[in-house]
């Protein structure tokens, strides 16, 4: 175990939860020796690879995709880096692919902390993750904060990959689902759950801000708090793993896709909060 890993590990009873500094993500949780996230496997080190082999990473300032990288705000156009791989639209925000600060820590909470100034981002921002864990659960809290002179556009979110080998059964209340062109770009609405596709990467609108995986022999609770008013659901076709993602805005907001991204003044701060328990 590395010197980071040691120091952001936490126990409660036979639970284990791990954070890594890169990235801000959760590297593993675990509860009776049963992964309940994705464990970031022990030989992936590279700090831009870790949060996309990881069990969660956070999404600040914006969630999941702005098309070309591109989009206008306040009468002005700007342009952000495309920064994943080979992909013609800039994904996730910038949190993921920065290396975070210990700020907290006691028996039970982490709480780690991003500063980044203006530039890939346009506004400097913070970001903070307070990780609280229970015998049977984690809430994972995610504040951003403008740090910057003029008003900016925010959006956070969290990005679990849940462990299914038994492959799950996912429960979701939700009005529509958007669904998306092969980019992830969401081109049209329709009824869900008639229109989700197979297999699902889809934001769905109109949930309840709770969700469920039912395994069988346990279940996990998802609840969402906060402007967390949207979920994206992944579930790539014989996969280990799925996705259930509560973000503040639907993909591509900047460009006139769903209701507008929060706006936060110079010092003002947008919070959520992710609770998860397994019974």
């Amino acid at each position: 175990m590395t010197e980071d890993l040691a120091a952001l590990s936490l126990a409660a009873r036979d639970v284990r939860l791990q954070v890594d500094l890169d990235g801000g993500i959760v590297a593993r949780w675990t509860i009776s020796d049963r992964e309940i996230f994705r464990p970031l496997p022990e030989n992936v080190c590279d700090p831009m690879e870790k949060p996309l082999q990881s069990g969660c990473f956070p999404l600040a300032p914006y969630c999941n995709r702005i098309a070309e990288g591109r989009f206008a705000f306040a009468g002005r156009d700007y342009r952000v880096p495309l920064n994943f791989g080979d992909h013609p639209h800039a994904i996730h925000g910038l949190a993921w692919q920065r290396r975070w600060t210990l700020e907290d820590r006691g028996p039970q909470h982490l709480t780690i902390a991003l500063a980044e100034p203006a530039g890939d981002w346009p506004w400097a921002f913070g970001v903070r993750q307070t990780f609280w864990l229970e015998p049977n659960s984690l809430d994972i809290a995610i504040d951003l904060t403008n740090r910057d002179e003029r008003a900016m556009p925010a959006g956070i979110g969290l990005h679990p990959y849940f462990a299914d080998p038994m492959g799950g059964t996912v429960e979701i209340a939700a009005d529509t689902v958007l669904l998306t062109d092969r980019n992830g770009i969401p081109t049209k609405e329709a009824r869900y759950p008639d229109g989700l596709p197979t297999p699902p990467d889809n934001c769905l609108s109109g949930w309840s801000k709770r969700a469920a995986i039912a395994w069988p022999d346990r279940r996990l609770e998802l609840r969402a708090c906060g402007p967390l008013d949207y979920l994206h659901y992944f579930q790539p076709a014989d996969a280990d793993f799925l996705c259930l993602e509560p973000i503040s805005h639907v993909p591509n907001a900047l460009n006139g896709i769903g209701a507008p991204m929060t706006v936060l003044d110079p010092g003002e701060t947008l919070s959520g909060t992710v609770h998860m328990d397994v019974r």
